[in-house]
């Protein structure tokens, strides 16, 4: 039996006879990853029941998560004890081995999955909110991934590589990663904003080539990375497009209980993903000796009250205090697709002195993009621009665009039709470290200057005694290598606190 926050139960099903209504289910794609091949399985039926229930929250503390954050379907009429779980004898069932959740499927928690599927005496388990793996290693097909004419490579712009992440991309005979850009195509822009004697202004540009700057971009897009990482973790078990949280742990055994689920779309994410109406909200549990988060400090501090992917904070008391040190940042990017190529000649540019750009990029110039029917261009706005105001996706369509296409101008570009626009917010970029260490610059250049304020912080991972551990690029720098590291950092810690 379990205790949880929301009080006792008898554990009954739903359906005729049981006085509650009967829930319908949903399959969620379960991807078992084994031997580099991926092989999907229904996930078994669920229902809804009344769990009675012998949990502590996170950290063993009788006041759980609530109060903190938005719980999963909060306002739509649901009761905190009226919970979905898989249609099997226990509910919450064990695996052989040392069973382990890693919620957050980014280079950290990649990484995590990859070292402890390589050690063995481990049953992992992935669960990632978004629907592909890699974190901001992430693109968007507007028209569906089977039309590449149309993409951006919306978060990480480039990587700038070196062991292990680098040794384990070459382990691929088709490559998953090229160089880019094309030597003579990075640049650095300097903006000199004046006004004429008229009083229009006037953008002024000088441009310089970047020297030595040899980076690589995933291909055919960054998101087959987390794809590729993905497929070397022999025995993997994946849920993707699955919001996760710890609802408590047994006082019987220790064990963590999981669940993860999906809630309900705003209308903005209905707009930009109309399948999200047609899911039911659903929630699979199950239990675990160890959790791992592997996402940003922002969200293990304090949960997400964005729509589907509504979810209270599962930290420790500790990991909580921890993440309560990392400062995070916002950007706004703009993806754009001209209609016929704009006849600039560089690939990607840094921004300086504009007062609302610091990144642009065409990522049609990409390798394994080189087909595009358009011209794709990504711009990230400066962070300061992004925080002036309370921004709207249509305002910043708006006010970004002009800005975009002056610069092109100014850059000799010749930019014609639009055939799309849409703007997306990042809102949990790494500014601070746990330890202190602050960034420099914006992102993504950020990721490849030397942090100011002291050493990086040297375990690269955090670790609990109550079988909770937290990793990101938060706790060890700001690029993909530094997240990726402190991922195999956090598998050393749960192997060094486990007995498979």
């Amino acid at each position: 039996s379990m205790q949880t926050p929301w009080g006792h139960g008898v554990c009954r099903p739903q359906g005729p006879g049981s006085g509650l209504a009967p829930f319908h289910y949903q399959h969620d794609a379960r991807k078992q990853i084994s031997n580099s091949e991926l092989e999907v399985s229904a996930k078994p039926h669920t229902r809804r029941v009344v769990m009675e229930s012998n949990s502590i929250p996170p950290g063993g503390y009788e006041s759980s998560n609530r109060g903190r954050g938005k719980g999963r379907g909060k306002g739509r009429g649901r009761q905190q004890e009226d919970r979905v779980v898989p249609h099997i004898r226990h509910s919450l069932r064990k695996t052989e081995g040392v069973s382990v959740c890693v919620i957050g499927g980014g280079p950290a928690g990649l990484a995590c999955c990859r070292k402890l599927c390589d050690l063995g005496g481990f049953k992992v388990t992935l669960v990632q909110e978004s629907r592909g793996l890699g974190g901001k290693m992430c693109t968007k097909f507007p028209n569906g991934h089977d039309d590449t004419s149309l993409s951006f490579d919306m978060g990480v712009q480039f990587l700038d590589l070196r062991p292990p992440l680098l040794n384990h991309l070459q382990e691929f005979e088709t490559p998953i990663v090229a160089p880019w850009p094309k030597p003579g195509n990075f640049k650095r822009i300097v903006c000199d904003n004046k006004t004429s004697q008229r009083g229009n202004q006037q953008l002024n540009v000088d441009v310089y080539t970047m020297e030595g700057h040899q980076m690589m971009v995933g291909v055919p897009s960054m998101s087959a990375i987390g794809r590729a990482l993905a497929s070397k973790c022999k025995g993997l078990e994946v849920h993707v497009d699955r919001t996760a949280k710890v609802v408590g742990r047994s006082r019987r055994t220790g064990a963590w209980a999981v669940e993860w689920g999906r809630a309900s779309p705003t209308a903005g994410q209905a707009h930009s993903r109309p399948e999200l109406e047609d899911v039911v909200e659903e929630v699979e549990e199950r239990e675990f000796d160890v959790v791992v988060l592997a996402f940003e400090a922002n969200k293990i501090l304090r949960g997400c009250g964005s729509g589907y992917k509504m979810t209270s904070p599962s930290a420790t008391p500790y990991l909580a205090n921890v993440a309560s040190k990392v400062k995070t940042s916002q950007q706004w990017n703009l993806m754009v697709a001209f209609q016929r190529p704009t006849g600039a000649t560089l690939h990607a540019a840094y921004v300086e002195g504009h007062p609302s750009i610091t990144w642009i990029a065409n990522n049609s110039s990409k390798p394994g993009r080189e087909s595009s029917a358009v011209e794709c261009w990504m711009v990230l706005s400066t962070e300061a621009w992004a925080k002036s105001q309370f921004w709207k996706k249509s305002a910043v369509e708006k006010a970004l665009l002009p800005d975009f296409v002056k610069l092109l101008e100014a850059l000799g570009g010749r930019p014609g039709d639009i055939a799309f626009l849409m703007a997306g917010r990042w809102g949990n970029n790494t500014a601070v470290l746990s330890s202190g260490v602050q960034g420099c610059g914006d992102f993504p250049e950020r990721a490849f200057q030397a942090p100011t304020g002291g050493p990086r912080f040297a375990e690269g991972a955090y670790w609990d005694k109550g079988q909770m551990g937290a990793c990101g690029d938060w706790a060890t720098g700001f690029s993909v290598c530094d997240a990726y590291e402190s991922g195999l950092r956090m598998a050393e810690m749960v192997a060094g606190n486990t007995s498979p």
